[in-house]
């Protein structure tokens, strides 16, 4: 039974892609490819398709990941199975919003819209409404991503779903949030916290804390900001994501920075370290190293932050320049104070290299930003000349069903009277 046996090496796959060997995951997916075309199994095809789009999807490569979901699109085109075209032009969309292409980001959750509304699929239209948010958001464009945030609340407020009212109130909190309008973010993440708690929705929990700590510290209010930030990490140790847990513990300490509160600061860079030299999370761990480097260099203790900092330095992925930046800077710092100029002047040269890598990538993201900024601009101009294209003429022949029927009705009141007379 190949079609089975596609399913099954399709499944295997899928534990590999959620224990992040991506690797493994593609091997076992084209495996799975081979057995679906021996068996002709469109929907196995077009389900594999989709599978390696999410692979792609979670290991960043999102170029990739759209040329598979296309590919799983078009199958799924030919099978007339509308709830996966949903499912497709939603990840689409998902993968262009993360890409800058926000336009075409639009369009793609616009189809998926479209699709779900006809067939009264009301998770894939909650879902596009909430990647159309996330666009506007992108583009500043907050009243759009407010509109639409609603949208979704209430379809989740006609199906009494609580968990789903409360996730969009913390949505709506961000935004509220990011308009500096802070009173009524406050309202919205405490009207959505009780719910969330109800239903153990830990992960949501964690999101709305550690947003919420963010708010404050925006305000200049550390107390509460760090109140905040440690019910995020209470909630997603609940989880067991560890990833999580040792950003959790980072902000924590940033937090703590921020009051001006070393010592704390300390502890939770060292819990961050721990876990992420644990399970090989190099990046996080070299942000906690940087953080254990500048604290400990503050406290006089050079030699210490040396060997933090270095140790941080051969964490970093090459092309992180600004935690390069960060990292060389604090080095050069360090050195000098030991009197080791060689190497403090070798830790400048490599802090200006990678401030101009900074630099130089900054000015390619602007440009890429405005670019996709017009972009977008050009093709909501082009959507909206359609919209009010296709309102012209449904206005246009309404108008002219008007003058048919009044025609029609002044002929019958003749036919009438004439009727009547001959009578």
């Amino acid at each position: 039974n190949k079609a089975q046996v596609a399913a099954t090496y399709q499944l295997i796959a899928g534990l590999y892609q959620n224990s992040d060997k991506f690797d493994s995951a593609i091997k076992y997916y084209e495996i799975s490819m081979n057995f679906s075309r021996e068996a002709g199994d469109k929907n196995q095809i077009a389900n594999t398709y989709f599978g390696l789009g999410a692979m792609y999807y979670a290991s960043g490569n999102y170029n990739d990941a759209v040329k598979n979901y296309e590919s799983s699109l078009n199958i799924f085109k030919e099978t007339g199975n509308k709830h996966q075209m949903g499912d497709c032009y939603r990840w689409i969309g998902s993968c262009q919003r993360v890409l800058g292409h926000y336009g075409d980001g639009i369009e793609s959750e616009l189809n998926a819209l479209q699709i779900s509304r006809e067939i009264k699929d009301t998770e894939i239209i909650t879902l596009a409404l909430g990647e159309m948010s996330y666009i506007y958001a992108s583009v500043k464009d907050y009243e759009e991503a407010l509109k639409n945030y609603r949208a979704k609340l209430n379809i989740f407020q006609l199906r009494h779903d609580s968990s789903g009212i409360a996730s969009v109130y913390t949505d709506i909190g961000y935004i509220k949030a990011e308009k500096g309008e802070f009173e009524d973010a406050l309202n919205y993440y405490n009207a959505a916290i009780p719910i969330l708690i109800r239903s153990k929705d830990y992960n949501n929990l964690y999101n709305a804390y550690y947003d919420l700590s963010d708010l404050y510290e925006k305000q200049g209010r550390f107390e509460e900001a760090i109140q905040n930030s440690k019910a995020a990490l209470q909630y997603i140790k609940l989880t067991g994501y560890k990833k999580f847990i040792a950003m959790a513990y980072y902000h924590l300490a940033e937090t703590y920075m921020k009051a001006s509160d070393k010592e704390n600061a300390l502890t939770n860079y060292y819990e961050s370290f721990k876990l992420s030299d644990t399970f090989n999370l190099h990046k996080q761990g070299a942000f906690a190293c940087l953080g254990i480097g500048s604290v400990t260099l503050s406290q006089g203790k050079t030699t210490q932050a040396i060997t933090w900092l270095n140790k941080g330095a051969a964490l970093t992925p090459p092309t992180e320049y600004i935690l390069l930046r960060d990292i060389n800077q604090k080095l050069s710092e360090a050195y000098e104070k030991n009197h080791d100029f060689k190497n403090a002047f070798a830790s400048q040269v490599k802090f200006k290299q990678f401030s101009d890598s900074v630099a130089s990538k900054e000015k390619v993201e602007k440009l890429t930003t405005l670019t996709n900024q017009l972009e977008f601009e050009n093709k909501r101009a082009l959507q909206k000349a359609s919209q009010d294209k296709t309102i012209a003429l449904r206005e246009s022949e309404i108008g002219r069903q008007k003058l048919v029927r009044n025609v029609s009705l002044a002929g019958l009141a003749v036919f009438i009277v004439f009727a009547v007379i001959f009578f």
